[in-house]
């Protein structure tokens, strides 16, 4: 999915967290909400034609970010 989103405008970052009991947290950072949205058309996309049968995406959330620090 990393070069999916990596040719969307306004990609910034992508995070994928494995909190374990077969379940897969991925996070994306872009410009704007707009271009997150389009992330998120990508991302089902993505999903289906190479995953499917195999994981399942449950949700999409698109939120500000309220803090990061490195």
């Amino acid at each position: 999915m990393l070069d999916t989103f990596r040719l969307e405008p306004g990609f910034r970052r992508y995070e994928v967290a494995d909190p374990g009991e077969g379940e897969l947290i991925s996070i994306s950072l872009w410009e704007s909400r707009e271009a997150a949205e389009r992330g998120v058309a990508a991302a089902r996309e993505w999903v289906a034609a190479n995953l499917a049968g195999r994981i399942e995406l449950e949700s999409n959330r698109l939120a500000d970010v309220a803090f990061t620090a490195s």
